[in-house]
C-alpha cells in the first residue's frame, strides 16, 4: 500500500493502480483522513466522510404536508424531510422517509401504521369456534393451549408418520416407472432415462455399445435399519441378473451409508445374489468411455 499526503485534487496521479491509498487534507474541518484512488477518479472534492455526510443532510428539502394529496404535488423523494399531521393520533411528524397508508389514502405515523398491521395478524389467528386437533379431536379456546397440545399428541404424531411414508412409497414407484432417480444429489439424464451416478451411465454406455440386453431395475426390496423398514431399488438386470454399482466409500466404517449398505448386503443382496460391482470391476469400461468419448464426455448429462 503507498500512502500520500495531498492537498489538492491537481497533486494525484490517476494513473497509479487501483490498491494506492492516498491521504489528504479535508477542505472543510482541515483534518487528515484517507481513500483510495479510484474514489478521486470521480469525485474532485477533497471531503471527508463526516463532512460529506453534513453536506448531504444539509441539501435535503423540508415540506410541510397537509394532506394526501399534496404527496403528487411535490413528487416526494425518499430524502425529503417531512412535517405532518398524524390523523389518527394528532401529533406532528417530522420524518425522512414518508411512511403513508396508500390503501385508505390517509397521513398515518408509524406507530399507527405497525399497530393497525399487528392487528390484521392476531385477526388471522383468531377463531370463534375455536382450534381442534387432527389427531384426536379435542377443541381448544385458547391458542396457547392448543400449540402445546399440538407438539405432544401422539395420534397427530402417529398420523403424520403414516401419511409421509404412504406418500413416499407412491412416489418413488412412479418414479422407478417413469425411469426417474431416487437419490437426491445430481444426477445424469442419458436418452431419457435417469441414473444416479457417473459410474451408472458409464456402466449402461459400455452394455450398449456391446450389444448387451440391460435393463433399469424397477422391483423393490424391503430391508429393515434401526428398527425402521426401507425399500431398495437395485440398479440394472443383465440376463436376468440383478447388478448393483457402489463406490468403494461404502467399504469404509467411518462412511455415513455404511451401516445402511451392510443392512442391504445381509438382508437383501446375498438372499437374491445381487451382483456388486465395485471401482475396481468398472475401471476397464471407465477406460473405455475416456478413450473413445472423452473426459469429460459424461459431466454434459448432470442435471
Amino acid at each position: 500500500m503507498i500512502e500520500k499526503i495531498v492537498e489538492n485534487h491537481n497533486e494525484i496521479d490517476l494513473s497509479l493502480p487501483r490498491e494506492t491509498k492516498i491521504k489528504y487534507i479535508c477542505a472543510s474541518c482541515g483534518m487528515i483522513s484517507s481513500y483510495r484512488i479510484f474514489y478521486f477518479r470521480k469525485n474532485k472534492d477533497l471531503v471527508c466522510k463526516s463532512c460529506k455526510q453534513k453536506m448531504f443532510y444539509n441539501k435535503l428539502k423540508e415540506i410541510d404536508i397537509l394532506s394526501f394529496d399534496d404527496i403528487k404535488k411535490y413528487n416526494i423523494s425518499v430524502n425529503t424531510i417531512i412535517h405532518y399531521k398524524c390523523e389518527k393520533c394528532n401529533n406532528q411528524v417530522y420524518s425522512k422517509r414518508t411512511h403513508f397508508n396508500y390503501t385508505e389514502n390517509k397521513l398515518v405515523c408509524t406507530t399507527c401504521h405497525t399497530h393497525k398491521n399487528i392487528g390484521k395478524r392476531n385477526s388471522l389467528y383468531s377463531k370463534k369456534d375455536g382450534w381442534t386437533c387432527k389427531g384426536c379431536g379435542l377443541i381448544f379456546k385458547n391458542r396457547k393451549e392448543y400449540n402445546e397440545h399440538h407438539k405432544y399428541c401422539i395420534l397427530r404424531i402417529e398420523k403424520t408418520k403414516k401419511r409421509k411414508s404412504l406418500t413416499l412409497s407412491k412416489l418413488n414407484k412412479q418414479r422407478i416407472e417413469n425411469g426417474e432417480s431416487l437419490f437426491k444429489g445430481h444426477s445424469y439424464i442419458y436418452c431419457g432415462i435417469e441414473f444416479d451416478s457417473s459410474w451408472e451411465l458409464a456402466f449402461w454406455i459400455f452394455m450398449k455399445n456391446n450389444n448387451v440386453n440391460i435393463e433399469k431395475n424397477t422391483k423393490s426390496y424391503k430391508y429393515i435399519y434401526k428398527e425402521k423398514e426401507y425399500l431398495y431399488y437395485p440398479d440394472f438386470i443383465i440376463n436376468n441378473k440383478i447388478y448393483e454399482i457402489k463406490g468403494d466409500m461404502f467399504l469404509k466404517e467411518n462412511f455415513n451409508g455404511y451401516g445402511k449398505w451392510q443392512a442391504k448386503l445381509n438382508q437383501v443382496v446375498k438372499k437374491e445374489k445381487i451382483i456388486v460391482l465395485y471401482q475396481k470391476n468398472i475401471k476397464n469400461m471407465l477406460k473405455y468411455i475416456n478413450s473413445n468419448y472423452g473426459k469429460n464426455y459424461l459431466k454434459q448429462f448432470k442435471q
